[in-house]
């Protein structure tokens, strides 16, 4: 199960069409709600998974993710950096 944090705070476990293959990139793409991803490492040994273009959407400032921000900090990202739209956390196993 991977945890999607939403850009309005709200947070939901979710879990993969196929268990055993993990989440794949159309999922990932319906859930985050973009057509490119990103992948962050984090320190917990989890990845972030994010809309590479996030950024350039015209409604960016109002799409900002402030846990996933944190989270982005916190594993050594700069901290005037932040992070737009939802993100997925998951572990290797459930991303394919």
């Amino acid at each position: 199960m991977a945890r999607l944090i939403r850009f309005d705070g709200s947070e939901e476990l979710v879990y993969p069409v196929d268990p055993p293959k993990g989440c794949s990139l159309s999922e990932m793409y319906a859930l985050i709600g973009c057509q490119m991803i990103e992948t962050v490492y984090l320190k917990s040994g989890q990845i972030m998974i994010l809309d590479e273009e996030g950024k350039l959407r015209d409604d960016c400032e109002a799409r900002e993710n402030p846990k996933a921000s944190l989270l982005l900090h916190s594993a050594g990202g700069a901290e005037d950096d932040f992070i737009t739209g939802n993100v997925l956390i998951c572990n290797d196993e459930e991303f394919q």
